[in-house]
């Protein structure tokens, strides 16, 4: 059988892959050379065919790249060198006429049983770009917008042919999946089948939307058909449903539109990048930014905004919130009898008793010293405010353990209501104030 036509494929198939490609026969000679090769290195397969591998490029090459081919060659062992141990094995040089700048690769070695003997195949990767976005999103997270572009530019290359889509979507470190107009899932990687807990028999007939998690569902699936109205590009961060555990796991998804021959939209193929680690930190830091460092309550600052916020929704979620203003008697003696470390023990349980008493959804805030503020999400009406600073009052004035005694303090408490003491942060906050210091007045 003439085996022409599958050395013709092959060779087809060699030049049309976005990869590197040298075929060694067993005595070490270059017997193929793609044109990928030919662009980086910058010489032709007529200039290096028949030729050594250390011969062939005009420059050194890593010396374990010669020992990892004769293993291949007399033992059939296969090799992989990846770009974190061995950056540059070979001089291939980024496109350019005068750039002096090598490239990052990822090389593996696999021993290729032919008639004449073991053949050793070296495929090379170009990984320049990926260590690259590996560097960026370890950044700040407020550069991770910056970040997902490159790997969108990335991506756009990566899908121009789908061929070479497939193939090198296997080894891609981040999601890889393709849908319909309806978000049915036409094709997905290993990594997307993993992170979405898919089996490949399931890809097809699953929405890609099915492990989003509870909190995030329906603003994705909103944003989704506006989206595909649109047929704009969709870019969000949004939470999956780690199938392994259960656990939520923070992930970044673009996808760009696909569109048929005659220039119309017939879907969508996307990355899902697991951004956890970097949401968490940069959670983390804006939670420390609200927070009161000693008693974990919110701050000055977010009270504030937060109020602020609440006022200018209460018509569309029919609310009235209400805010209490507590001041603690007596508090400057415990700290001069007992020490500062007495007083910030009862400053900690003042703000556990707080967060016991109230309900969920109010907002407690340390205002400063010993001055504490409760944003009341909702209240039924003015005449309940005496009964819960009541109550308030009740579960602080418990005795608190300090270490060498029980002591007992008490608080003042004012009050102000939307929109029945006013509709603005400052007067409601300035008026809460004043009541506080009269009833510290009156119960002395």
């Amino acid at each position: 059988m003439n085996s022409q036509p599958a050395i013709d494929m092959l060779n087809i198939f060699a030049e049309a892959i976005d990869a590197g490609l040298i075929v060694l026969d067993d005595q070490g000679r270059i017997r193929l050379w793609n044109r990928w090769v030919e662009q980086f290195s910058r010489r032709s397969f007529q200039e290096v065919a028949g030729l050594g591998l250390t011969e062939a490029f005009a420059a050194p090459i890593d010396r374990r790249i010669a020992m990892g081919v004769r293993e291949v060659l007399d033992l059939g062992l296969a090799r992989l060198f990846a770009h974190a141990l061995h950056p540059t094995p070979f001089p291939l040089f980024a496109i350019g006429d005068q750039s002096t700048t090598r490239i990052k690769q990822s090389v593996k070695l696999k021993p290729l049983k032919t008639p004449q003997g073991i053949w050793c195949l070296l495929q090379i990767m170009d990984v320049t770009e990926v260590v690259r976005r590996e560097q960026l999103l370890r950044q700040q997270s407020r550069q991770l917008s910056d970040k997902l572009e490159h790997i969108s530019a990335a991506q756009e290359q990566l899908f121009r042919s789908e061929q070479r889509f497939r193939e090198l979507a296997k080894q891609a470190p981040v999601g890889i999946f393709e849908v319909d107009l309806q978000g049915v899932v036409r094709f997905a990687n290993d990594r997307w089948l993993k992170m979405a807990g898919v089996t490949p028999d399931e890809q097809h007939v699953v929405r890609w939307t099915h492990n989003v998690a509870d909190e995030d569902i329906a603003r994705i699936e909103r944003a989704w058909s506006s989206c595909v109205q649109l047929e704009g590009h969709f870019a969000e961060e949004l939470r999956y449903t780690d199938p392994a555990n259960g656990n939520i796991v923070w992930v970044r998804l673009e996808a760009s539109a696909l569109r048929g021959e005659d220039g119309n939209l017939v879907g969508y193929i996307g990355t899902v990048v697991d951004i956890h680690d970097v949401k968490e930190s940069a959670i983390k830091n804006e939670l420390k930014a609200s927070q009161d460092v000693l008693t974990g309550l919110y701050n000055r600052e977010y009270l504030s905004s937060t109020l602020q916020q609440a006022l200018k929704t209460v018509e569309r979620k029919q609310v009235q919130p209400a805010v209490l203003f507590l001041d603690l008697d007596l508090f400057k003696e415990i700290n001069d009898e007992y020490g500062h470390e007495a007083g910030d023990i009862v400053l900690r349980s003042v703000a556990r008793r707080l967060k016991r008493t109230l309900r969920g959804d109010d907002v407690i805030a340390r205002f400063g010293g010993d001055e504490f503020v409760v944003m009341l999400a909702d209240v039924k009406s003015p005449e309940d405010l005496p009964q819960i600073a009541s109550k308030v009052r009740m579960a602080i004035s418990l005795p608190i353990n300090i270490g060498v005694k029980h002591v007992t303090i008490h608080a003042s408490i004012g009050w102000a209501s939307y929109p029945h003491d006013g509709v603005e942060v400052l007067p409601l906050l300035r008026l809460a104030d004043e009541r506080m210091y009269l009833d510290k007045r009156g119960r002395r």
